[in-house]
């Protein structure tokens, strides 16, 4: 089987509400939204034998990327689709100053740390910047 990347923002909302829900993401309960959010997005990026993943970026063009979303369907998981999806995406962002990943579980910092993303820093409550490990 090949897999396919495509740089496209138009999806059906069962193919989004079928790979949100595989990876146990709540939001899978609510295509329609999901479909809008990938169209108003800047950046989505997907991987397909089926749509089997996918990671989406928000930016202004000139300081920031913001990217959430960065999934793969746990039957396709350990291909390195998620390394690739990152990679193609990181692409688009070469002059930016800052590109931060949302959310960010400890467990998936070393994929930042391979693609040379520094940590995203977590405003707490009081305005003090708290830093992800």
């Amino acid at each position: 089987m090949t897999i396919e990347y495509r740089q496209t923002r138009d999806f059906t909302e069962e193919d989004l509400r079928r790979l949100f829900l595989s990876v146990g993401w709540e939001l899978g309960r609510y295509p329609k939204r999901l479909v809008t959010a990938m169209r108003n997005s800047t950046h989505v990026i997907s991987a397909w034998d089926g749509v089997i993943g996918l990671v989406r970026a928000l930016d202004d063009g000139a300081t920031i990327a913001f990217l959430h979303y960065v999934l793969v369907d746990p039957k396709y998981q350990g291909r390195h689709i998620g390394d690739e999806l990152m990679k193609r995406i990181m692409k688009n962002f070469t002059d930016l100053l800052h590109v931060k990943v949302i959310p960010v579980r400890s467990e998936d910092h070393h994929v930042l740390r391979a693609l040379r993303i520094p940590p995203v820093r977590q405003l707490l409550g009081n305005g003090e910047e708290e830093h992800a490990e």
